[in-house]
């Protein structure tokens, strides 16, 4: 579950001994023109009573990734191999990593100055984290800003009050850190070649407490590069659609959560002007809604969610990820 806000509040909780070693894991694919800006960030993340490890996974670029890496020879660690997506990526850097926090990068964004120190004091205070999540602040392909920072609705909220159908957050990769021992039962599907995130954040809330830091500690670049952006609408409604069946599918398999197929199929059903199909889906998230521990108030707004998307009022397929 996701954790309140970290606050001084947090400040009687037990502190642990700072890791010798924090790692970012960086996982690239053609993204040669952007990784000496993330690698950079990463670098400086260094201190004189705290070592980081950079670990960069190439996913087969057939760009000048090799060039920029071997021009950090000595200060990074780099791994090439053949091109199997963004979970093969992610999932070879956590094997790769020796740290005992792992920060997660994409090559086209970046951490602000003083971003693993925060992480580390946040892992410290609170213990029974497992995981914390940042704030981050959207720039284009050239790092102009392109608005104000971007904040979850997460402080003092458990991630289940959020929704009872997606069990997730959309938190952005680049936006997430792991305790080395929770990282290892992440077991991202091969079938997220691109948007991993989204698996990694609906995974997380059932292996761990989440904790939040509120600041804007991640620069997420959003350009026409982007896999996903790349796709016109109809091909980010169906690679979501594939994505939310995966997680389905994984979560059942991996750890016995049982998530609702309405929110996902209702729209498609009504977009094929099947009523059937909208009624019946429309009923298994009822049944989902009514067999859920949660509290009276949050089923009757997502019964009211539920039947708005059934009669159109309301989309729930949503765009949870930009990578």
């Amino acid at each position: 579950m996701i954790s309140p806000q970290l606050s001084s509040s947090d400040s009687h909780l037990p502190k642990q001994d700072a890791p010798s070693t924090v790692s970012v894991v960086i996982n690239s694919y053609n993204y040669g023109r952007y990784l000496p800006r993330a690698i950079e960030s990463a670098l400086r993340q260094r201190t004189a009573t705290m070592s980081v490890e950079v670990v960069v996974v190439d996913d087969g670029s057939t760009d000048r990734t090799p060039e920029v890496a071997a021009e950090y020879s000595g200060e990074i660690r780099y791994h090439r191999q053949p091109n199997g997506g963004q979970a093969a990526a992610i999932q070879m850097g956590i094997g790769l990593a020796s740290g005992e926090i792992l920060c997660l990068l994409d090559a086209d964004d970046e951490f602000v100055e003083g971003k693993v120190q925060q992480v580390v004091a946040a892992f410290q205070n609170a213990p029974q984290y497992g995981a914390i999540y940042n704030s981050c602040e959207r720039v284009d392909g050239d790092g102009k800003s392109l608005g104000p920072p971007f904040v979850w609705s997460l402080a003092g909220r458990d991630v289940r009050q959020l929704g009872l159908f997606w069990l997730a957050v959309g938190v952005p990769t680049s936006c997430i850190s792991l305790r080395r021992e929770v990282a290892h039962r992440l077991a991202i599907p091969e079938e997220f070649r691109i948007c991993a995130d989204s698996y990694i954040s609906a995974a997380l809330p059932h292996l761990t407490e989440i904790g939040w830091l509120g600041v804007p500690l991640t620069t997420y670049r959003v350009h026409g590069a982007n896999a996903f952006a790349v796709l016109n609408p109809s091909g980010q409604k169906r690679l979501l659609q594939k994505n939310w069946r995966t997680i389905r599918s994984a979560m059942m398999r991996q750890y016995g959560v049982e998530l609702s197929k309405a929110v996902f199929e209702i729209q498609e059903q009504r977009e094929r002007r099947s009523v059937l199909g909208t009624v019946a889906y429309c009923a298994e998230g009822l049944r989902y809604i009514h067999r859920a521990k949660a509290s009276p108030s949050l089923k009757l707004r997502e019964t009211v969610k539920l039947v708005a998307a059934a009669v159109g009022l309301h989309k729930p397929l949503i765009a949870h990820s930009q990578q």
